[in-house]
């Protein structure tokens, strides 16, 4: 929300948004704060999963010097998904307890990027209310087909601010999103939760009664 237009913004008053959760964190928010209209009333919620700046920042420099021998981004973002379910299972209750309150909705949840942290809160969300594992990986490649041009695009200024010295192909699996991303967390909350309603419980502390008003707010009847 950071780079919202005029025309963004007046799109988002007529979808009549009440709330905004970011998943970002301090430092992020500090760089890009969203692009809000400055005449809707809203709930923002801060609700960072939090990412390591220095490493960013490490990788950024990589990218833009072409010294990547070493570096697989495909097994970084696999650690970081299996990450957010067992390190960040605080923001991500959070999150959900938003949803089940209706007087919250509509609401506009993201991150930096859209397809990890909030990736990975959208898979919640929607195994929370009874969708099947194969659509919510589905769901989630999608993020591949909708953001094709950005991905292509932030490809080519890569080779550009790098000179050329940077295979843009390597750079791809951070930029989008595999299967073995989201995998990896649904893996883990099986592997080390004992499934998802125990993690959902134990871990997160999500109640029936929140499990019920989620189904009722973003289940069609």
């Amino acid at each position: 929300l950071a780079d919202l237009s005029e025309q963004d913004q007046l799109y988002l008053k007529l979808l009549g948004i009440n709330s905004v959760v970011d998943l970002r964190s301090d430092d992020e928010r500090a760089a890009e704060p969203d692009h809000l209209p400055p005449d809707l009333t809203l709930r923002y919620v801060i609700d960072p999963v939090t990412v390591d700046g220095t490493a960013i920042e490490e990788i950024s420099q990589r990218l833009r010097s072409g010294e990547l021998e070493g570096v697989d981004f495909r097994a970084m973002l696999i650690e970081g998904n299996r990450r957010f379910v067992s390190d960040f299972g605080g923001a991500y209750a959070r999150f959900l307890r938003e949803l089940a309150q209706a007087d919250n909705l509509p609401l506009v949840f993201h991150c930096t990027g859209g397809k990890d942290r909030a990736g990975f809160a959208a898979a919640l969300a929607l195994l929370a209310v009874g969708v099947p594992r194969e659509t919510v990986i589905e769901d989630f490649l999608k993020t591949n087909t909708y953001t094709a041009d950005r991905i292509e695009r932030n490809l080519l200024i890569l080779r550009v601010v790098s000179l050329f010295r940077t295979d843009p192909e390597l750079a791809r699996p951070l930029l989008g999103v595999e299967p073995a991303y989201i995998e990896s967390a649904l893996d883990t909350i099986e592997r080390e939760y004992g499934g998802l309603q125990a993690y959902l419980r134990d871990e997160l502390g999500i109640d029936d009664d929140t499990l019920s008003k989620l189904r009722e707010n973003l289940l069609e009847s």
